[in-house]
């Protein structure tokens, strides 16, 4: 790394500037996955063993921590809407992670000026986020005086971190995308699961993971459909063997 790095963003143990770029010695000899830099920060994702399924997105415990990060809402810096029409939806998230799991937001970001995109209005906000935690501390920022609190909230997004992330400018259009698949898909940057087994958001899952250049949430949502058909067929056969016998005998239980 190199560059400004009176944040310590470079990694190199101090706060100074450096002109030339420099092996970043507390990552030596670790299995970095992937990385993303911004202005005050570089995130190195230490990847895990090699191979499809969640295994190759890191340990579980990393999941389970950004899983928690995005429930709590903890330090996000950019929005996201999903959806066409009365369906649209919006999402609060991180750059950072974001960057290491989907690059293709990024560009979809530098696009989503008020050119092509409406501007996302606070007042408005409470009322199209698509989760009811978020949607309570968004109405706290719309009206500061009312009683709402992040504790009404769930205790999960404080009002000024709504506030923050809208006014970073970070803010991503996925129209194409309908609002509940893409809490599916934003669910699985985090965790790194899928959290449906409807076969139906199986399908349009998979078609956003491949608009999105994700091919390992496309497989795994292949993976999952066919367990799906694996479990019908054997559920089929064990109904027609139990109707083949008929009705129960007299005097039998």
């Amino acid at each position: 790394t190199f560059g400004w790095g009176a944040g310590g963003q470079l990694g190199h143990g101090a706060y100074a500037y450096e002109l030339e770029a420099r092996r970043v010695e507390a990552l030596a000899n670790r299995p970095v996955g992937a990385i993303a830099a911004g202005g005050r920060h570089t995130l190195a994702l230490e990847g895990g063993p090699s191979g499809s399924g969640p295994a190759s997105f890191g340990s579980s415990a990393l999941m389970r921590d950004l899983g928690g990060l995005l429930a709590t809402g903890a330090q996000v810096d950019c929005v996201l809407e999903a959806g066409r029409a009365g369906g649209r939806r919006l999402f609060v998230a991180h750059r950072a992670v974001l960057a290491a799991r989907c690059p293709k937001l990024l560009p979809l970001m530098a696009f989503s000026t008020s050119r092509f995109c409406a501007a996302v209005d606070p007042a408005s906000a409470a009322l199209r986020l698509h989760w009811p935690s978020q949607a309570a501390a968004a109405a706290a920022v719309a009206d500061p005086t009312s009683s709402t609190t992040a504790s009404a909230a769930g205790g999960r997004l404080p009002p000024e971190a709504f506030a923050a992330a809208l006014a970073t400018g970070s803010y991503c259009c996925v129209r194409h995308v309908r609002a509940p698949i893409f809490a599916l898909l934003l669910r699985w940057l985090y965790t790194g699961h899928i959290e449906t087994t409807e076969r139906l958001f199986l399908t349009q899952l998979a078609a956003a993971a491949r608009s999105l250049w994700l091919p390992q949430l496309e497989a795994a949502c292949e993976r999952e459909a066919r367990s799906l058909d694996d479990f019908s067929g054997v559920l089929t056969t064990a109904r027609g063997q139990i109707g083949s016998k008929g009705p129960p005998a007299a005097g039998e239980g």
